[in-house]
């Protein structure tokens, strides 16, 4: 019985480190894309940019200062 036990705790804990391992090789998206947001004259650019491969996603214009409507 406590071969079975220890069996059990031993195959828990590989089954354990193998979720975690694997869990692990995926590509981290955390920082990928900066976001930068001017104001000038009344109106507000935004600039998305992707750090990995170095390009300006979008660019974007509001002409009016109001921004959150």
């Amino acid at each position: 019985m406590k071969s079975y036990i220890q069996g059990l705790i031993t195959g828990g804990v590989l089954v354990f480190a193998l979720f975690v391992l694997m869990g692990s090789s995926g590509g981290n998206q955390v920082g990928r894309y900066s976001i930068s947001t001017d104001a000038k004259d009344g109106k507000i650019y935004q600039t998305i940019f992707d750090t990995k491969i170095g390009k300006v996603i979008r660019r974007g214009v509001k002409k009016d200062g109001r921004f959150y409507e």
